[in-house]
């Protein structure tokens, strides 16, 4: 038994039974509030652990779809486009798409 509640049951016999009862309401709503202030807290730091592994895992493919264009521009003798291609997604976008095609054939 936790020392609180040890605590708590020596102090019950002294009070009547509606306040007993309110005691041990108090007690339980307190233990239940705690419990959903760690939860919070819990949840809290694990988005933010998240939302630092998406982040780093997002520049990680950030850097190999790069990597991916330029060694294809280059075998093509494209490298000069790449400038252009790394300011417009339109263009990327373009670029990605002809590389899945050259993938498939």
């Amino acid at each position: 038994m936790k020392e609180e509640d040890q605590t708590m049951e020596m102090v019950f016999p002294f009070l009547s039974l509606a306040e007993a009862q309110k005691a041990r309401q108090a007690c339980i709503e307190a233990r239940e509030e705690g419990l959903k202030a760690g939860m919070r807290d819990g949840i809290e730091k694990g988005i933010e652990k998240g939302i630092e592994k998406g982040i780093e895992k997002g520049k990680a493919e950030e850097r190999n779809i790069i990597r991916k264009v330029m060694e294809y521009l280059n075998r093509k003798g494209r490298g000069m486009e790449l400038g252009e291609i790394l300011e417009s997604s339109k263009r990327m976008e373009e670029i990605l798409e002809e590389i899945a095609v050259s993938e498939r054939s």
